[in-house]
């Protein structure tokens, strides 16, 4: 940031010439590893200081085009959502429920955790990828999405069963790859998955 700093001016108009004339590439993102609370690590992927403003710019101009078309039970990482307003929904749709809770990465896939521009690549890709296939495919079925996590309130387990496979199905075809978790609380049954895009 400091080296960034000391040529401010020419540091943004280099970044600027390059966006507009689309000849803006980035750098590597630095591999940092973080502990998780489960066990194991996490690798975030910090993006250099003229990439952060890079995709900070193009994220401050897609947003507001791209917003308004996310499902409205998407809640991860948009303006004016919070984790906090998709339990309330879960709870208001079914029943109380109890949750558990120097490196350089070369990327070909995928975007780096903590990128500026990240989460709204990620609710775009998942936009698609889930929001609008469940609207269409299984429109009575609530759900309801937190960046990357989701829950499906299910009547049934064979019902929940059935979703598994239709939902393993949808993110292999759409080169994701799933984690998921069957909890059978009481009734309804919920399916409940964390997922990695990329």
């Amino acid at each position: 940031m400091v080296e960034f700093d000391k040529d401010l001016k020419n540091n943004l108009y280099r970044i600027w010439n390059r966006l507009a004339s689309g000849s803006y590439f980035p750098l590597p993102v630095m591999a940092v590893e973080i502990p998780k609370k489960s066990g194991g690590k996490r690798i975030l992927g910090i993006p250099t200081v003229s990439d952060r403003i890079a995709q900070m710019v193009v994220k401050l101009r897609l947003e507001p085009e791209l917003e308004p078309h996310f499902h409205e039970d998407s809640y991860g990482y948009r303006p004016g959502k919070s984790a906090h307003q998709g339990l309330e929904v879960t709870r208001r749709r079914c029943w109380q429920m109890q949750m558990q809770n120097g490196d350089v990465l070369k990327r070909d896939k995928g975007t780096p955790q903590s990128g500026v521009i990240s989460s709204l690549l990620a609710n775009l890709f998942l936009h698609f990828a889930f929001d609008k296939w469940m609207s269409t495919c299984f429109p009575e079925l609530p759900f309801c999405r937190y960046a990357d996590h989701g829950l499906i309130h299910c009547r049934t387990l064979e019902q929940a069963q059935s979703m598994r496979q239709f939902i393993e199905r949808r993110f292999r075809d759409c080169k994701m790859v799933s984690f998921i978790r069957l909890d059978c609380l009481n009734s309804p049954i919920t399916l409940i998955w964390p997922l990695e895009v990329g």
